[in-house]
């Protein structure tokens, strides 16, 4: 899924809005915010970290 997608599906889907903690009537976020997290994540070398976390939690 691209950044592009993901940010659509959390606009219009609310099963990635539940894990978000996002109110139903959230607007979402435009993609770029979604490029430049990842950029800052593997930047700071931290992307496997926060992996282990969110799969560490039980939803």
């Amino acid at each position: 899924m691209t950044d592009r997608q993901a940010a659509d599906a959390v606009r219009g889907r609310i099963d990635w809005k539940y894990p978000l903690s996002l109110e139903l009537t959230d607007p979402g976020f435009d993609f770029s915010v979604l490029c430049e997290f990842k950029g800052r994540l593997i930047a700071g070398g931290v992307e496997q970290k926060l992996l282990d976390i969110l799969l560490s939690k039980s939803w």
